[in-house]
């Protein structure tokens, strides 16, 4: 038989407590129970500490409550600081020189100057052209209502149907009613200075005081010559980053590319809200953002009465492109122009929506300074 691989084991008997039999029956009775009873003390003490060192269910939902709390006013933070740089870059231009505040006749020479004076550098202007082909800076309506004041308004006396010099004969003065290329002149001589030396002793790096200018002609004015004409003027004065043309259809750029034209300056896509019939009457449009053709604009320009979905869309196709919304006349549409993340809003109302970013700014100064 082979033998095993195992070492041999040697078998201890367990010694015997001393005092005898007697004694050790005893012991073997006694030691389980002391063993459990050890046991118990043992567990006693280990559940007394920890239920110390746990926190209660309530004190761990305060705990919650503080986290989710502090979470909370983290995102609010953010969202402020979002918001206030939003407040510092946003720009405020005047809808045809208007500035109710002063006074002024709206897209005069006169308003103009007082705007700029008052920290207005930025504008959108309409551009009509009378029967011969000049091009004045005015909104067709207020051709209108001027004929009409001073009594020589009929149905057939549109800008388009009467010449330069009749307008003129009429009432509608050289100051009131400029010349595209007249307002061009004025501007660039505040823009340049204001480029040359800073504005109000800042540099252009404050976004919010760059000079714009916005051209949207309107109606027969908007041909290759006319746009021909002004790209040439703006070019030709070294402009072409401070003036833009304010396109409010993929067909004019279309027209213009047909024409074997093309704006060699800014340009602005613009979004209407609602558009008037051949009869007249104003319906509620839903613009289409075809990604390819905006994407060959620097700016663009939706109406604020869009919804904030339309906004999200252009957002996303155009990858946060500047957006100048227009027209912002209180502070409701303001708030959504902030909430839209727009560069810039249009105003009739300039003044006051700068008096209005002037407060938010301060309040963002105020929660910065405490932050």
């Amino acid at each position: 038989m082979r033998a095993s691989l195992l070492p041999a084991v040697r078998v201890v008997s367990p010694k015997s407590p001393p005092g005898g039999d007697k004694r050790g029956k005893l012991y073997q009775l006694v030691y389980p129970s002391y063993l459990i009873l050890v046991c118990i003390a043992v567990f006693v003490l280990y559940t007394k500490v920890l239920g110390q060192s746990r926190p209660s269910s309530r004190l761990l939902g305060e705990e919650h409550a503080a986290t989710q709390s502090a979470l909370s006013r983290r995102l609010q933070t953010n969202a402020a600081i979002s918001s206030c740089s939003i407040h510092q870059e946003m720009q405020v231009c005047s809808h045809q020189a208007a500035g109710g505040e002063l006074e002024m006749g709206t897209g005069s020479l006169q308003a103009l100057q007082a705007l700029w004076q008052a920290g207005v550098y930025c504008y959108d202007m309409d551009v009509v052209a009378s029967k011969d082909g000049h091009l004045l800076v005015t909104h067709p309506n207020r051709i209108q209502e001027a004929l009409a004041a001073n009594q020589t308004f009929s149905n057939e006396t549109d800008v388009q149907n009467l010449e330069l010099q009749e307008l003129r004969d009429r009432g509608l003065s050289a100051a009131t009613f400029p010349e595209a290329d007249e307002l061009v002149d004025r501007y660039t001589d505040y823009a340049g200075d204001a480029i040359a030396t800073g504005i109000g002793g800042l540099q252009l790096r404050d976004l919010s005081r760059t000079p714009l200018l916005f051209l949207e002609l309107k109606g027969r004015a908007f041909n290759a010559a006319a746009v021909s004409y002004l790209s040439n003027t703006v070019n030709h004065i070294g402009f072409d980053r401070s003036v833009a043309l304010f396109l409010v259809s993929d067909a004019q750029q279309e027209q213009l590319a047909a024409e074997g034209f093309e704006w060699k300056a800014l340009s602005i896509r613009g979004y209407l809200d609602s558009r008037r019939t051949a009869t007249g009457a104003l319906v509620p449009e839903k613009p289409v953002i075809q990604q390819e053709l905006v994407g060959r604009h620097e700016l663009v320009g939706p109406s604020i009465k869009l919804p904030q979905k339309f906004f999200e869309e252009l957002n996303d196709k155009t990858g946060g492109q500047p957006a100048y919304v227009w027209n912002v006349d209180d502070v409701k549409a303001l708030k959504k122009a902030i909430s839209v993340g727009a560069k810039g809003v249009i105003s009739n109302q300039p003044l006051a929506m700068q008096a209005e970013l002037n407060k938010l700014r301060a309040q963002c100064s105020k929660q910065a300074s405490v932050a």
